[in-house]
């Protein structure tokens, strides 16, 4: 989840969980996460608890899921159509 980002969704900073991770950019560069947030993610009728670690890049998304809740929650992700089904 972009930082910026969370904020839009109605979160406190004090919501954000306080972590030591290390990640990669898409460009390769690598950056430290700022904290880690769980939020219940709605989609469709389903609600789901996902952690996201945040990052402070800029970028095109708002937030990314990983493969395991993909395939955990039985999404099958378009990518020409940039959606969700299940």
């Amino acid at each position: 989840m972009l930082y910026r980002y969370f904020g839009k969704i109605g979160k406190d900073e004090e919501e954000i969980i306080p972590i030591s991770v290390t990640l990669l950019d898409f460009t390769g560069d690598i950056r430290d996460a700022k904290g880690a947030m769980v939020v219940n993610l709605m989609i469709r009728s389903r609600t789901t608890k996902i952690t996201f670690f945040m990052i402070d890049v800029n970028g095109s998304y708002n937030l990314l899921l990983g493969r395991d809740c993909i395939h955990s929650n039985q999404y099958i992700p378009s990518s020409l159509h940039q959606r969700l089904a299940f």
